[in-house]
């Protein structure tokens, strides 16, 4: 499959700038504004393409990529069933390219990113809360073998196939979810923490919850990741106060 190897080949920085310079980013764009059956294909590319790459996050930014990722974040025009397994797919892929713009974007772009969170009442804010609802109560499912695997005192290898039991269950699109929360805390607009307070509130999502999940997440980053994990855990310190 073509979008098979083009995903392949995104695992190079290198690879993943020509990309966005032969226009491949606004080709993916184009897809995934269209709905058409290349739509999926394109949202999986995208993800690849701007993961640790900010040039084609910028990029997609600056090719109005924005309207196309939220629209689908917003299940617009989706007929996909929200619990279906290609469903849970797309929005992995989805809130993986939101949280690749929260981490990459600067400037212009990124006001535009955290404006796009903002508009219209907080709405994404609220559907990014629910998403982390959805997929906390998700890994509860998984989450008892954990608690069994530190009783039982089993290897490294059986405690690191749970974890990836339990990302294969949705932990990485709550992580993912999560931590766009954390870098929307910290982009120095006092509005916004407030906002995604008071919805954490309504929603009955403790900050705790969010906190713990990241921390998670940092300890499993690889030691050539220590600059994400030590941003990340200090970014924790700004989240809203615990109501």
């Amino acid at each position: 499959n073509l979008f098979d190897c083009l995903c392949n080949m995104m695992v190079t920085h290198k690879n993943q700038v020509d990309f966005g310079k032969q226009q491949g980013m606004e080709l993916m764009i184009r897809m995934m504004r269209e709905r058409k059956f290349a739509c999926r294909l394109a949202l999986r590319l995208a993800n690849h393409a701007m993961n640790h790459c900010a040039e084609n996050c910028l990029l997609f930014v600056e090719k109005l990529g924005l309207p196309v990722i939220f629209s689908l974040f917003m299940r617009r025009g989706v007929k996909e069933k929200i619990n279906s397994a290609k469903w849970r797919e797309d929005e992995e892929y989805i809130v993986s390219i939101l949280q690749s713009l929260c981490r990459y974007c600067t400037g212009t772009a990124l006001a535009r990113v955290l404006n796009k969170f903002c508009e219209n009442r907080g709405e994404k804010l609220e559907r990014l809360l629910e998403i982390h609802t959805m997929y906390f109560e998700s890994d509860k499912s998984v989450r008892p073998m954990k608690e069994l695997d530190k009783e039982l005192e089993v290897d490294d290898d059986i405690e690191d196939q749970l974890y990836l039991d339990r990302c294969e269950a949705g932990l990485f699109t709550l992580q993912q979810a999560d931590i766009v929360v954390v870098r929307l805390c910290n982009m120095g607009n006092r509005q916004v923490v407030e906002m995604i307070g008071e919805l954490l509130g309504i929603k009955g999502v403790p900050v705790s919850d969010i906190a713990a999940t990241v921390q998670e997440y940092c300890e499993h980053l690889a030691d050539t990741a220590s600059k994400e994990k030590g941003e990340l855990l200090r970014y924790l310190k700004n989240l809203p106060a615990e109501k």
